[in-house]
């Protein structure tokens, strides 16, 4: 009895010591991952916004690299082959050390800005798949086969319209202002370009408005909104002469515009065109790649991509 006592006491004590030590190990484990993960949102914090405007010729392509460390593209397309677009895209994303893709902006039905999203799917992880009601109904084959893939990839997808937003605790936000009303815009049988998901990225009070290929009607019904500031304007339809974009211009007053084309639109007429007041105007096929790095206290700086290196723009 007694032998048989002592050896319950001794597990009781041995079972006691394991309990306090579990929950020692716990409790510094917690506290070693709280100190981490206060470590990296104080690195968050500290982050920038990166957008990078890719050098894609006649197309669009825009990443956006938040202060969290997710990936998002903007459009996805170039004018060329279209089974082969997404390979120099991939390959930049690639260089540019992205694996995975939060999420992907379409914003409408024009081969110059989806037509290498079903290659970069195939490629990358992605998350989400966002794009407008009308671009879901399209009758384009090659937009069905994108949303089919996408689908059967397990990417989710969602529609989005004026309202329609996306915010982080990392003080961003992604914010659809166009189109309006998809059902009226689909009533009035308008063109693609006139329904673009218009999405505007906030960070640090600074605003950027990516307009995909918004022309009227469709810029005439945004423009009838209250203004709304825009410190960058990506210029709708790559810079293209025929599409009348002043109101837009005068309507969110931006200083900087960015015009994704090709080197046909290296006219000195573009460059008038989109500065009426003094705009600086920057072009992809003159800068190459550009990127827009936002700080957390606001302040802006520009590079483009020259002999293998970031290199500052010193203005804008």
């Amino acid at each position: 009895i007694a032998v048989w006592l002592g050896t319950q006491r001794a597990a009781a004590r041995r079972a006691l010591l394991w309990g306090l030590g579990s929950w020692f190990a716990l409790g510094f484990l917690w506290l070693f991952t709280q100190d981490s993960l206060n470590r990296l949102d104080a690195m968050a914090n500290r982050a920038p916004l990166n957008i990078t405007f890719l050098d894609v010729g006649h197309g669009t392509c825009v990443l956006v690299q938040t202060p969290d460390g997710k990936n998002w593209l903007y459009d996805a397309g170039r004018l060329g082959d279209h089974q082969r677009s997404y390979q120099p895209i991939a390959q930049a994303l690639w260089d540019l050390g992205v694996q995975r893709l939060d999420g992907m902006l379409l914003s409408h039905a024009d081969s110059d800005h989806y037509n290498a999203m079903e290659g970069l799917i195939e490629r990358f992880r992605v998350g989400r798949l966002i794009t407008t009601r009308d671009v879901l109904e399209h009758p384009n084959r090659s937009i069905q086969s994108l949303l089919a893939k996408a689908e059967n990839l397990g990417i989710r997808i969602e529609t989005w319209a004026a309202g329609s937003y996306f915010k982080d605790a990392y003080r961003y936000r992604f914010a659809a202002v166009y189109p309006l009303n998809p059902s009226t815009a689909k009533k009035q049988n308008v063109s693609d370009n006139a329904k673009s998901l218009c999405v505007l990225i906030e960070f640090a009070q600074r605003r950027v408005l990516l307009p995909g290929d918004l022309e009227n009607p469709g810029t005439m019904r945004l423009t009838s909104q209250p203004a709304m500031h825009s410190d960058i304007l990506m210029a709708p339809h790559h810079g293209s002469l025929t599409s009348k974009q002043d109101g837009l211009i005068a309507w969110c007053k931006p200083s900087t515009i960015v015009i994704s084309g090709s080197h046909r639109s290296l006219d000195p007429r573009v460059f008038e065109t989109y500065s009426p007041n003094g705009q600086t105007v920057l072009h992809t096929a003159r800068e190459h790649a550009l990127r827009l790095m936002i700080l957390p206290d606001g302040s802006m700086l520009w590079f483009r991509w020259q002999d293998n290196a970031w290199q500052p723009i010193p203005f804008g």
